[in-house]
């Protein structure tokens, strides 16, 4: 019977700019996947205030009425425990140079 071996092959990855537009987003939720080991999900999403008129109480009111604001889901993303890592690594190299991270 003939031994079975795994081959690893790598390949550089190429970037494609297919006009995706920019996307805001300002919320996020990272939660393990139920059932299945070193994975979670991230949900992202962006909420916006809503345009309110009148008194600073009348304004009050009204956000008080629509119970919250409403996030706005941009994207669910499957991440195994390596998807993670590299996702944790970018952030640490870049957050340094966008804005002051309080160490």
């Amino acid at each position: 019977m003939a031994e079975e071996r795994q081959v690893q092959i790598t390949a550089p990855l190429k970037w494609r700019d297919d006009d995706s537009p920019v996307i805001a987003a300002n919320q996020f939720i990272l939660q393990p996947t139920a059932g299945e080991e070193n994975a979670a999900v991230l949900v992202v999403g962006h909420a916006s205030m809503p345009l309110v008129m009148g008194s600073p109480d009348e304004q009050r009111k009204q956000i008080e009425e629509m119970g919250g604001v409403s996030v706005h889901v941009r994207g669910r993303f499957h991440l195994n425990g390596s998807s993670l890592v590299a996702l944790r690594q970018t952030l640490d190299e870049v957050l340094p140079k966008v804005t002051e991270v309080p160490q």
